[in-house]
């Protein structure tokens, strides 16, 4: 059974947002679930929410329109991103492992950032998703939260190192 199936409604969009919070500080999907809560949603209003270790975290199920993308709603996926306008390597490799899977369950779905959306006043998700999916998914110089040394270092699939440009030097944290 496809994806598309499952939701019982067709997609067309597959929305990119920031949490607006501090880059770089813990929230989860609950945290934000309360959040909406508080403000009258019925429910956490994104379908998924990428914390800053990486997790995927499910949100609203697919086969319920989000609350996260006024008049966009019922042909939308919202994906949310913790932080505001840089992101852990972490969160960069789960966005491109979600939306690779999402464009194959959805492939005639367009990826947007919020902001791209028609009278939408925000900066929301913090990076251009346009620039982004033309750069291979890469985010750009100034779009990533530096890690602690603490926090862990993963290397991309594959073995190599994060770069944001392919000849620059490997990152090194030891």
């Amino acid at each position: 059974m496809t994806a598309e199936k499952v939701t019982a409604r067709p997609i067309d969009l597959i929305v990119i947002h920031c949490a607006a919070t501090p880059n770089g500080r813990r929230h989860t999907a609950g945290d934000i679930d309360r959040w909406h809560r508080e403000r009258g949603f019925n429910a956490i209003g994104y379908h998924f929410v990428i914390g800053i270790d990486g997790l995927i975290e499910p949100g609203r199920p697919l086969a319920t329109a989000g609350a996260h993308a006024v008049n966009f709603n019922a042909r939308s996926i919202g994906v949310c991103l913790i932080g505001s306008d840089r992101f852990t390597w972490s969160q960069w490799r789960s966005l491109e492992e979600l939306i690779t899977r999402l464009r194959g369950e959805f492939p005639k779905a367009r990826i947007l950032g919020h902001r791209d959306l028609p009278r939408v006043a925000k900066e929301c998700p913090g990076f251009d998703v346009r620039e982004w999916l033309a750069r291979g998914m890469r985010p750009a110089d100034g779009e990533i939260f530096e890690e602690s040394p603490t926090s862990g270092h993963h290397p991309l699939p594959g073995g190599e190192e994060p770069n944001r440009d392919p000849m620059a030097p490997p990152i090194r944290t030891s």
